[in-house]
């Protein structure tokens, strides 16, 4: 079997696909190829908003994890019942990992 890039001529290198070499969307020049605006990366500021908008979700998803969880544990009524108790315990590691996250 030959070589990964053994299609390409001598004077072509292949686009890294990792690494602080890669090439960017907002670096694309208009003659870029189908294959070169598919792996190029994000530019920095839409990986900033991506990542805006995962630390907002997981907020409020931890927010609710947090509410659901204390309201379970604070209220014998509610840890009387099996399956509060076990969604009380299905919900710890959850609520930890995203509050990891959030951190």
């Amino acid at each position: 079997m030959g070589n990964l890039y053994s299609n390409l001529h001598e004077s072509e290198t292949p686009i890294e696909l990792f690494g602080p070499d890669k090439l960017r969307k907002d670096e694309l020049g208009n003659n870029s190829t189908f294959y070169e605006r598919q792996v190029a990366a994000p530019s920095d500021k839409e990986l900033q908003i991506m990542w805006s908008l995962e630390v907002v979700i997981l907020t409020f998803t931890t927010s609710f994890i947090l509410v659901v969880f204390a309201s379970i544990a604070l209220s014998k009524k509610a840890r009387s019942t099996p399956f509060n108790v076990y969604i009380l315990f299905l919900s710890f590691p959850g609520k930890s990992a995203l509050v990891c996250f959030v951190i």
